[in-house]
């Protein structure tokens, strides 16, 4: 690296010069290579700081580095090279031109050494480039916001399809299973070249371009989803075994493991992050062009499946996460704070609907007792029996919940005072039944009151129930049935 031919001083002043990052992200978009070359004062303290980023960003191999060496004067000297090492335009600065801010020194290269063309294809790259992000963008906050982790793999290979994503024409995820194979999960795309040109002559018909949303019309029920369903990969394969331990997307010519899927000349494979291990993902333009993608196009891939997979992977630990906040690992009942927020919700509902709600609390009778006499693992067994006697015995519809150590609570949306008593009775026999007997109250608006008064009335009758000697349902103020 030339910095390291410098002495010490002049090292350290382009070593810790501050490179804005638009500087980096334009130079390195140009669609020419740039040789820069330097005459630097004796004094390291005279160079001037519009020099120093872009030297940095020479020693970086953002330039072609040229000869930079301490001399009398200090200039700059820029060539733009037209191919083969041919040099082109040059552009040699020096004296006051310097004293500029290294923006404007950049925006003085660029404007002298690139013709319109050039200036025009540098302006395209930052253009698709700005779009993929956005696409990108947009990809991840849906992504996130999936109902579970199937989506949002779903969503994943749809925007890498998607005209304003990648533009892939066809789009696969394979996963591994126990046999060392990949078995096709989704894929998105025509399956033929007819089901391709309808598809574009519809979108190109309404004037837009395949967008995220529009892209979902290649649904995972087409011809190629059913196609990517019905393959099976070998992990041992000799290209899947090759995209597998890169750690980019690479292109290859398909083989026999891959005539399954009718590929085209070239097909991009590319390892995947999935439920904590390996997935391939397949893309390819079957029905358009025969060249494989550009370098900026595999690297783009490359982002979009690193950033999804990690979005992917966050979506799937939130999943895991509200699922333990909202369920009772013990009776798989939900919890008391999922209880809570969905009381909330029916107490609304039936206040604006003015519809029949009902709640039944319910308390293991001398669980206590059980605790100490047998044990709480025996405890535990007893819960868990219970829950399943309530999960039985509940509609589709109800919410059942662990609220506290023995206590159960059944919320019954719809469900009038006659309804509520229905459950009551089912859940007290059905632990009778398996040896477990039950305190319960019931709580029933209208015919009790204001539904936001349901938990009081409740737990009120349930007092009730207890007070004649439990195994008991309470649901009155002095109405009980045993």
């Amino acid at each position: 690296m030339f910095v390291d031919t410098l002495p010490e001083a002049h090292a350290w002043r382009v070593r810790v010069a501050h490179v804005p990052l638009s500087l980096a992200a334009l130079l390195g978009r140009l669609p020419c290579r740039l040789r820069l070359s330097a005459e630097l004062p004796a004094d390291a303290e005279a160079i001037p700081a519009s020099i120093t980023p872009l030297l940095k960003l020479a020693s970086q191999g953002v330039f072609e580095p040229g000869e930079v060496r301490v001399g009398a004067t200090c200039s700059l000297t820029v060539v733009r090279e037209d191919g083969a090492g041919r040099e082109g335009r040059r552009v040699v600065i020096d004296g006051v031109g310097l004293s500029i801010d290294a923006r404007e020194l950049v925006r003085r290269i660029v404007g002298e050494l690139l013709d319109t063309a050039l200036f025009t294809a540098a302006l395209e790259g930052f253009a698709e480039g700005e779009a993929r992000l956005a696409t990108l963008r947009a990809l991840t906050s849906e992504v996130l916001r999936a109902p579970d982790v199937d989506a949002a793999a779903r969503v994943m290979i749809s925007g890498i399809a998607s005209g304003a994503g990648l533009g892939f024409h066809r789009v696969a995820l394979f996963v591994s299973n126990p046999d060392r194979e990949l078995a096709g999960l989704h894929g998105v795309g025509p399956a033929d070249e007819a089901e391709a040109h309808r598809i574009w002559e519809s979108l190109e018909s309404e004037g837009s371009a395949l967008t995220l949303p529009e892209s979902r019309r290649m649904r995972v029920e087409d011809g190629f989803a059913a196609l990517v369903r019905d393959t099976t990969l070998s992990a041992d394969g000799p290209l899947v075994r090759e995209a597998l331990s890169a750690t980019s997307p690479v292109v290859v010519t398909p083989d026999a493991a891959l005539a399954a899927l009718d590929p085209g000349p070239w097909v991009v494979l590319a390892r995947v992050r999935f439920d904590g291990g390996a997935a391939l993902l397949f893309a390819d333009d079957r029905f358009g062009a025969t060249t494989p993608p550009d370098e900026a196009r595999r690297s783009a891939l490359g982002l979009f499946v690193d950033t999804l997979s990690l979005a992917r992977d966050n979506r799937a630990l939130l999943s895991r996460v509200e699922a333990l906040a909202s369920t009772d690992p013990l009776t798989t009942l939900a919890t008391r704070r999922a209880f809570d927020e969905r009381l909330v919700e029916e107490i609304a509902r039936a206040t604006r609907d003015h519809a029949p709600l009902s709640l039944i609390l319910i308390d293991l009778d001398h669980f206590k007792a059980i605790n100490d006499r047998l044990g709480h693992a025996e405890g535990d067994a007893v819960l868990r029996s219970v829950g399943g006697v309530v999960l039985a015995n509940v509609r589709g519809h109800d919410f059942a919940a662990r609220i506290g150590g023995d206590e159960l609570a059944v919320l019954l949306p719809g469900a009038a005072l006659s309804e509520g008593l229905l459950v009551a009775r089912r859940l007290a026999a059905s632990a009778r039944a398996a040896g477990i007997a039950l305190s319960l109250g019931l709580g029933a608006s209208p015919e009790h009151g204001a539904p936001k008064d349901l938990f009081t009335v409740a737990d009120r009758h349930l007092y009730v129930a207890k007070a004649v000697g439990r195994a008991a349902i309470g649901y009155g103020a002095t109405d009980v049935e045993r």
